[in-house]
This record gives structure tokens, sequence and C-alpha cells, in this order.
């Protein structure tokens, strides 16, 4: 059997609840004591947002390893099982694997004191790896990956409406297919008009994010309403929340100029002003405010954003230190000043040391040594690495206002790089040894602050 959508149809309602599956029962799974549950699901009930594309015909297939995860009731209460709450359906191995039909199975949840014949109502959740069997726990990723030509599945969340079976004492019972519904919905916006410098940058990653804090993803907690035969989501009060959906392009080979639709998963709300931000490799950044972003279960929305009046374009600029800059000299110093790319810096107890990789910068120990920069970076401060030695960066709004101070931050090969926090411009960095006992040696401090771009 397939099912198939024009492009006409996919916009309007490919993510809306599916029809009812009229597709016939297979094989039985193996006979094992306790009571095995067999469950089809077709094509028709909407299982993937991956489609394959034939002419200008859409269909949505299952991928070989597809899971459900299954919930229970038995006269209107949950039904919790040794501890689990959901039960794992797997592909039923004992069917040829089929694109547009399967049958999960999976061990069926038995109520305190189960005695057959009992009559249960199932719901279903996919994918099955959202959640674990013992909580109603579910984790919403705000970190999505690249597909082309689809969204990231990993991200796309589908509840069923309930169907209805009677356990027996113990072997193998059929039920009808479950019909699910897309949870998420979906938004593709088009970047048109973008600044002509950064074409031929490759994408690193695109976001959208909720102005207000609301919570786009994370931790959230499944509900489900047996009298109505319906489902809920909402944030977990203990858990942690993203206000921001990140596309992670790592590795696709997609530039700026080559960026077409951006494929957002996203919860159903109504999340008012939101920033879509395009970053690429080099770090520039391409920040486009909009007003009204309303997503709705089910439903695609598709939408051109034009760069224009009002947007912001920035580029990285790096500054370099090494031992060869501000005036060094081979001893140990009071307080000096010295300037490199029209930035002042003042620094104390600071020292050059020729090494075999160039001239070092030595800071004495005992918080003697110390780095900062008097006049303000020309943007705010993107990132501080230090190549060869771990030292103490804080940041700061003014140079007598240091409101972070981080240490030992990314250490990859020798290169410790350190971020400011995100709550503020930060135009000034101060850099020291905090060690006690020994003087340390790096080979040099990069700087890169973030401009406007032209």
């Amino acid at each position: 059997m397939k099912r198939s959508w024009s492009i006409v149809g996919l916009c309007a309602g490919l993510f809306a609840l599916g029809s009812l599956c009229s597709c016939g029962q297979s094989h039985d799974s193996e006979v094992h004591r306790g009571v095995r549950i067999v469950s089809g699901a077709c094509t028709s009930a909407v299982t993937r947002v991956d489609y394959e594309v034939d002419g200008d015909v859409h269909r949505v297939v299952w991928e070989e390893g597809d899971a459900l995860r299954v919930a229970a009731f038995c006269n209107g209460v949950r039904v919790v099982d040794d501890g689990r709450m959901w039960s794992l359906f797997n592909m039923d191995s004992s069917q040829t694997f089929d694109r547009d039909y399967m049958l999960f199975a999976g061990n069926a949840l038995l109520p305190d004191g189960f005695a057959a014949p009992v009559t249960e109502k199932l719901y279903a959740v996919y994918p099955a790896d959202v959640m674990g069997d013992g909580t109603d726990r579910l984790e919403f990723p705000a970190r999505q990956v690249y597909e082309e030509g689809s969204f990231c599945t990993d991200a796309v969340i589908m509840f069923s409406a309930p169907v209805e079976t009677e356990l027996p004492v113990e072997g193998t019972v059929h039920t009808k297919a479950f019909r699910f519904a897309h949870h998420t919905g979906y938004l593709e916006l088009t970047p048109k008009g973008l600044p002509e410098s950064i074409q031929n940058e490759s994408v690193a990653e695109v976001s959208v994010r909720a102005v207000n804090g609301s919570a786009m993803a994370g931790a959230f907690v499944v509900g489900i309403d047996d009298a109505a035969g319906s489902w809920s989501l909402v944030p977990d009060t203990g858990g942690a929340v993203s206000d921001c959906i990140v596309v992670d392009y790592d590795g696709s080979g997609v530039t700026v100029g080559s960026l077409g639709a951006c494929r957002f998963s996203l919860l159903p709300d109504d999340y008012g002003d939101v920033e879509f931000k395009i970053v690429t490799e080099s770090g520039a950044e391409v920040v486009m405010p909009r007003s009204g972003l309303a997503v709705q279960s089910g439903v695609l929305s598709r939408q051109d954003i034009n760069f224009r009046g009002g947007d912001s374009f920035t580029v990285p600029v790096e500054t370099m230190l090494t031992g060869n800059d501000l005036g060094l000299s081979a001893i140990f110093s009071g307080e000096k000043t010295g300037e490199k790319d029209g930035v002042v810096y003042s620094y104390n107890k600071l020292k050059r040391q020729s090494a075999d990789d160039g001239m070092h910068i030595v800071f004495r120990s005992k918080g003697e040594g110390y780095l900062w920069n008097e006049t303000a970076f020309p943007g705010r401060i993107a990132a501080v690495e230090i190549v060869g030695g771990k030292l103490t960066v804080a940041f700061g709004t003014s140079p007598d206002s240091w409101t972070e101070v981080v240490k030992e931050v990314g250490v990859d090969a020798g290169t410790y790089r350190y971020v400011p926090p995100t709550d503020g411009t930060y135009c000034y960095v101060r850099i020291s040894n905090d060690n006690y006992v020994n003087s340390i040696g790096v080979a040099s401090i990069c700087i890169t602050c973030v401009v406007n771009g032209i």
C-alpha cells in the first residue's frame, strides 16, 4: 500500500491527524509467558517528516529500527507495571520490512492483580528514544541536526489516538493500527538578500529564539487525559529548558550563498517576537528579529525572510598578542601600557621569553602577573583563546567592572578557550596568573571581538 501527498497537500495538511489504517494483520510474534501486544501502523498515520521526492509527490515512510513507547490505562487508571510506565514496541522482526506499513510489538503493561480478561487503552509516542520506560519526562532537543531536504527526524514528536485491546491470560494479542498525529509543528524559513561579503562562507548553525523566554526545548512532562483521549506537553519545572532551537550545519558544506530553506521542528505555542540568526564557521552573524511566530501541531509553515533595515550583520575581528607585542621586556616590570590594533592595554609583572615556537608572554605567579585592556574593543568580545598555559580570565563591561570570572574552560590540545557570559556586551578582558607557585608562559593570546559588517 502506498500513500502520497502533493506539494499543495504537504503545505496545507501533511502533518494533520492520520486517517484510519485499514491494513491487514500479519504474523504473530513469538508466544511466551506473559502477554505480548502486536500493533500496526502505516504511513497514512504520518510516520515521519523524513520524506522521499518523486516528481512533485512527497511520501512519508518508515525507517528500519523505528520504535514506539506505549502507555496503558485500565478502567481510567494509568497502568504502572513494576515501575514501568511505558513499554517499548520495536518493529516486529517476524515481518519483512515495509517502508509503508509495519507491525510493532512489545510486552503488555499489566495492572496490579491482573486477571484476564482485562481491557486496556493504549497510547503510543514516536520516537521511542525521547523518553525512558519509568518516567513521563520527555527531552525535546534544543540542538537539531541539518538533514538535506528534511527536518531533523530526532525532533519529530507524534502522539497516537487510543487503541483498545483485551488482554488474555498469556500469549499474543493483535490490536487495531495506531493513528498518529504530529505534536510538533514545522517551520521553513528561506533567507533572502543576505550580505554579499559572506556569501562564500560555510554555515555553522542557524537558530530561532523566543525573545520573551518561552520554553522551546529541553525537559517537558507528557500528560495523557484518558477520559478525553488527548495528550499534553508542559515544561518540567524541575528540569532545564531552552528558549532557542539551533540547527547544526557542521560538515554540511552549505554556504551562505547556497543556504535554502532552514527547517525547524518546534513545539506548538505562540512565541510572539523571535530572533532568527545565521552563524558562519568564521563567526560572522546575521540576526533578523521578527514578530508573531505561532506554531500549531501538525502544520508546516513556509516563509521567505528578507534581510532588511533593522537586521544586523557582524563579523569577527581577531587581535593576536605574543611576546613581541606591547613593549614587553626580558625582565618582569611594574605596571606599564602598550597598544595593539588600536586598543590600549595595561599590564603588570609580565615579560617576554624566547621559545622554540616564538616569543612567549610570561605571567608572574601569585596574582602579580596580569593584563587588561584600558580602552574598549571595537565590538563585544566573543572569545579569548590562550595557547600554552592555563590562566584566569575575567570579562567586563568597563575596566573597573568585572562581572564574570572564568577558569579552566575548554581545554583542547593546550589551547584554552574562554567565552564571556551572554547576559551583556563585554568589551573588556582581564587575564591573570593566580597560580601561587609558578610563573606561566603562553605562546599567544587571541582575542576575538565582533564588529558591524559591511
